[in-house]
């Protein structure tokens, strides 16, 4: 379920990433109704093409927190630099702090 997706995330974010954990982005995600329970219940909230457009525009930020313009990857652990606490993308152009 996505609720637990992002509870997930954000608990491995405050380990490994605290800075990022504190991205508004993943704040409003998190209490988002619409992301977070809609595909736990049969019968979902009722939407309004608002909050359809308002959780769209929020994945998409979410998405830009972690994948390089330049590249088009993700961030990614495997591609993490221990000396510099940072995972990179593909290119190195955008990276992430990351604790070991």
């Amino acid at each position: 379920m996505a609720g637990e997706l992002m509870s997930e995330l954000r608990g491995v974010l405050k380990r490994k990433s605290p800075a990022m954990n504190d991205d508004p982005v993943l704040l409003r995600i998190g209490t988002s109704s619409l992301i977070v329970t809609t595909g736990s219940h049969d019968s979902g909230p009722a939407l309004s093409s608002g909050d359809i457009a308002t959780s769209h525009e929020d994945m998409l930020a979410l998405d830009e927190l972690f994948r390089c313009v330049d590249c088009g990857t993700l961030v990614s652990v495997e591609r993490h630099v221990v000396h510099e606490d940072k995972a990179y993308c593909k290119c190195g152009r955008k990276h992430i702090p990351w604790k070991r």
